[in-house]
């Protein structure tokens, strides 16, 4: 558990940051930064009442506002650059965003970064994929993600080892929750609702291990108290491998919007996980997939899923 320090947390108002920073605001300092444009106006507000501190980044433009402290203790980075066809755009911007904070914050107790299990090079369909495992499969949705999240590892290792900043990188696989875009099960449902059939591999079926992200929120002290000097990696799932027929058929079943698939070119690779270090670290999921999804549903959809 961490208690009275001081948390800087980037992408504040994102899918998987939010439930962190209202959990870390219960105990902590937090300064929150997003873009906090007028689509996160109300997000920002929200915030605020729970005594975040919140200010305006533009990581691809700015540099860090001068009124974040410079004695953060703990510092989560979960914004990128993400919505982009560019490699280069998505290297330089993410790249340099977390070199900025690295070396503003090189006395920090931790830092956290976000990468994602997209980095791996596929190895089949139910392979559980551990940390050591080969990056650089040829992700199909949103090229430039994948490989933006490697040059952003290689920046953090690299920095973490050049200033003594104990680290941890976390690679998250299917995530979903009830702010921001919500993640790929709230994709899929309005693929769904659209009348869009969701697409599948040429033959067999896609798995992953899907992960509420209140859980994540609830590990992220424990991943915090084991960043190290060479940087610990984990992988971040749930404990359950479904395939993703399954819990989209799920989310048919209690909405009652009718689900259709097609073969062919896939929306993207899955990469379920062997999840022995992140239980050594911080323990089980304490949310079935069925339960955090159709919450995650309700929180999207009020007036579609059923009781």
């Amino acid at each position: 558990m961490l208690k009275n320090k001081k948390i800087l947390v980037t992408g504040a108002t994102g899918v998987i940051a939010r439930p962190s920073v209202e959990a870390l605001a219960k105990d902590n300092e937090v300064w929150a930064l997003s873009m906090f444009n007028e689509a996160e106006a109300q997000a920002k507000k929200e915030l605020e009442a729970q005594g975040v501190k919140c200010f305006a980044w533009d990581m691809a433009n700015k540099d860090i506002p001068s009124e974040i402290p410079t004695d953060i203790t703990h510092v989560f980075h979960t914004s990128m650059l993400r919505e982009t066809e560019s490699y280069d755009a998505a290297i330089d911007v993410n790249g340099l965003a977390v070199a900025r904070l690295m070396t503003r914050h090189r006395n920090a107790e931790a830092f956290m970064f976000i990468s994602s299990t997209a980095i791996y090079k596929h190895l089949g369909m139910k392979h559980l994929y551990k940390e050591t495992d080969p990056y650089g499969g040829g992700l199909i949705f949103i090229p430039a993600y994948q490989v933006s999240k490697i040059a952003g590892e290689a920046v953090v290792r690299s920095l973490s080892a050049l200033y003594n900043l104990p680290t941890t990188i976390m690679r998250p696989g299917i995530c979903y929750g009830p702010h921001s875009w919500g993640g790929v099960p709230v994709l899929f449902m309005k693929k769904m609702l659209a009348g869009e059939p969701i697409e599948l591999p040429p033959e067999g079926n896609t798995y992953c291990m899907p992960i509420d992200v209140h859980d994540i929120a609830r590990m992220v002290p424990a991943l915090f108290g084991a960043a190290s000097t060479p940087a610990t990696i984990v992988n971040i799932s749930g404990d359950d491998m479904v395939m993703d027929t399954e819990y989209i058929g799920y989310m048919s079943e209690i909405t009652g919007v009718p689900v259709s698939y097609v073969r062919g070119a896939y929306f993207r690779d899955n990469f379920p996980t062997d999840n022995t270090k992140r239980k050594a670290i911080a323990g089980d999921c304490q949310i079935h997939w069925r339960d955090g999804i159709k919450a995650t549903l309700k929180a999207h959809f009020p007036d579609l899923v059923k009781n």
